[in-house]
C-alpha cells in the first residue's frame, strides 16, 4: 500500500479471468483507485521483480523497455544462451538483469539509461497511462511498436 500498487499473481489460464474480475469488481464497488498501479503476473520471479522494482521506486514499463532492449542484445552477442527469460534485480545498489537459459549471464543496467529512457519516452508512457494490468515484455514490444 505504501507505493500504491497491487499485483496479481495468477496461473498463465487465469489471466484473462482475473483482467475481468479486477474491472468488474471496481465497477460494482464503484471504487477507483486512483493513483493505484494494478498488475497481474504469472510466475513468482515476475512477481518478486515487481516487488524489486516498486520498492525501488522505479516505473516497470520502463524496466520492461530495458529488459527488451537487453534481450535482443544478449540473444545476438551470445545466441547459444537461448535465453527465455529475463528478471530485473538490485544488488548492491545496482541495477541487474539476470537472463534465464541454457548459459548463465547477467548484465548491469546503468542508472543513467535508465533516467534516459524514461525521460525519453515519457510524452509517449503518459498518453499510454498506467492502467494495463500486463506489463511484460510484450507488452514492452507493443510500446514499442505503437
Amino acid at each position: 500500500m505504501t507505493n500504491q500498487v497491487m499485483v496479481y499473481f495468477v496461473d498463465e489460464e487465469s489471466v484473462e479471468e482475473t483482467l475481468a474480475t479486477m474491472n468488474e469488481a471496481e465497477k460494482k464497488i464503484n471504487l477507483e483507485m486512483p493513483g493505484y498501479r494494478k498488475r497481474i503476473v504469472t510466475d513468482q520471479n515476475a512477481l518478486r521483480e515487481k516487488a524489486i522494482i516498486f520498492d525501488q521506486k522505479l516505473d516497470d514499463r520502463v524496466i520492461e523497455i530495458i529488459k527488451l532492449i537487453y534481450y535482443f542484445n544478449a540473444s545476438k552477442q551470445v545466441p547459444d544462451a537461448n535465453i527465455s527469460a529475463v528478471y530485473f534485480l538490485v544488488a548492491g545498489g545496482k541495477y541487474i538483469l539476470e537472463f534465464i537459459g541454457d548459459k548463465p549471464l547477467s548484465a548491469e543496467v546503468p542508472v543513467e539509461m535508465y533516467e534516459e529512457i524514461k525521460r525519453d519516452f515519457a510524452e509517449r508512457l503518459e498518453a499510454v497511462g498506467d492502467k494495463d494490468a500486463l506489463v511484460d515484455v510484450r507488452w514492452a514490444s507493443e510500446f514499442l511498436k505503437g
